[in-house]
């Protein structure tokens, strides 16, 4: 298999570079710190004094697109640009300059059937779909090979798109240049982790795959120890970051409004919170005074108004002080906005409201990082080098997120594209 165009100036030619929209100098700056790693191959080449059979892999993340969208719940600051950009064909342009670039596995999780089918993999027919069921996530992923380099083996499971169990599937593929050798390619979105999801189905490890892409809801050291000591991987050590996004910092006084609309948690639209408490009894003091929750003081209180629940288990959690999480949260929601004097004046009834404002803004949120996307890779493979794109060393990608937050308009996805290059 011969050495191919340098990988990955990734990411980020999308659609957008056949427009000439504004974003393309910033996503082609994001992509030139992979240039080191092609060094690396090139020089791993070099010492050989030979022509590395070696194959490219990747996998990303690449949020749903019903997700990306503003919510207290999930992602607070995200704006119109960004969404714009993840509508606009942002993961087909990412697979189509992966392709260019002879990235032979690809795999993606939280998925679109549209976005993939415009690409260059799924023209070339080499990529299979399925849906991680419930009580999965229910979001398509996809696998997809470059049919250059890599083909479908007749000897894979009996299944129509390999073997599949809840997020996770496996399908055997061989090499174009040399059909005697099979690889092996397990691609999945663990819920709700790798270790969890193997419990539920502990069949999967006889498989036993040469690479593994995915997404694995925890560190890859945990994800690795799965597989045994015969196993690689890529990023090599937990302290590097796969996923970032904006969280907002009052998540549990918004758990409050969720369990106290109409339909708890199917909140609609127009719901501002605690539905079925009465409106004279709005703020935490009158509440308090009608003695309905009690003292609010501790979870005795919660089951006081047994024809309301929800009212009394949320609002003693959110007027009194004994639930540590809640407290600190509404100490800082206190300190943060003068317009409500104290918890006494909090008013329940327009709990959304307060919360909202006019809008979450960047200071309403704290930035959680963590690492989760993965390659793993068996002990016959090595590792020539690797790349987390854009990652937390950009720059740029990381201004952008200091003042519009995570996922934004430079990368439209709370998680970072994994890729590596494996000498086999």
């Amino acid at each position: 298999m011969m050495m191919r165009a340098p990988l990955l100036a990734l990411a980020f030619a999308s659609a957008d570079a056949a427009r000439a929209a504004v974003d393309v100098e910033q996503d082609l700056g994001l992509a030139m710190q992979l240039s080191h790693w092609q060094k690396q191959v090139d020089e791993a080449a070099q010492r050989r004094n030979t022509t590395l059979t070696h194959i490219k892999v990747a996998t990303l993340n690449a949020l749903a697109k019903e997700k990306c969208s503003p919510s207290l719940a999930s992602f607070p600051t995200v704006t119109q640009e960004t969404i714009r950009k993840k509508n606009d064909g942002w993961l087909t342009g990412v697979l189509n300059v992966a392709f260019d670039r002879g990235v032979d596995f690809f795999a993606v999780q939280e998925s679109d059937n549209a976005e993939v089918a415009a690409s260059k993999y799924q023209k070339a027919g080499a990529c299979v779909t399925w849906v991680d069921p419930p009580p999965g996530t229910g979001d398509v992923q996809h696998l997809c090979w470059n049919p250059a380099t890599i083909e479908r083996s007749s000897n894979s499971p009996d299944w129509e798109n390999g073997l599949q169990l809840g997020g996770i599937t496996v399908c055997v593929f061989k090499l174009v240049a040399d059909p005697s050798r099979s690889i092996t390619v397990m691609a999945a979105h663990a819920t709700p982790s790798f270790a969890e999801a193997l419990k539920l189905h502990p069949t999967i490890l006889a498989a036993k795959p040469d690479i593994i892409l995915m997404d694995a809801n925890q560190r890859g050291s945990q994800a690795k120890s799965a597989f045994g000591g015969d196993y690689g991987i890529f990023p090599p050590h937990d302290s590097e970051v796969t996923t970032i996004k904006s969280s907002f910092k009052y998540r549990k006084l918004y758990q409050a409004f969720e369990g106290t609309c109409e339909v708890s948690r199917q909140c609609t639209a127009h719901e501002q919170g605690f539905a079925n408490l009465p409106d004279e009894l709005r703020t935490c003091r009158l509440l308090l005074k009608s003695g309905k929750c009690g003292n609010m003081s501790s979870k005795i209180s919660e089951n006081m108004w047994l024809d309301n629940p929800d009212v009394c288990k949320y609002a003693s959690r959110l007027c009194g002080e004994y639930e540590k999480d809640y407290k600190d949260q509404m100490d800082s929601f206190l300190a943060t906005h003068p317009s409500v004097p104290s918890r006494s004046d909090f008013d329940l009834k327009h709990i959304r409201a307060l919360l909202w404002g006019d809008g979450p803004k960047v200071e309403d949120t704290v930035t959680k990082k963590a690492q989760e996307d993965v390659v793993i890779f068996n002990s016959g493979l090595k590792l020539l080098g690797g790349a987390v794109v854009p990652g937390t060393h950009n720059a740029a990608f990381m201004a952008e997120g200091e003042k519009n937050g995570y996922p934004n308009q430079l990368w439209p996805s709370d998680h970072f594209l994994v890729a590596a290059a494996l000498e086999i």
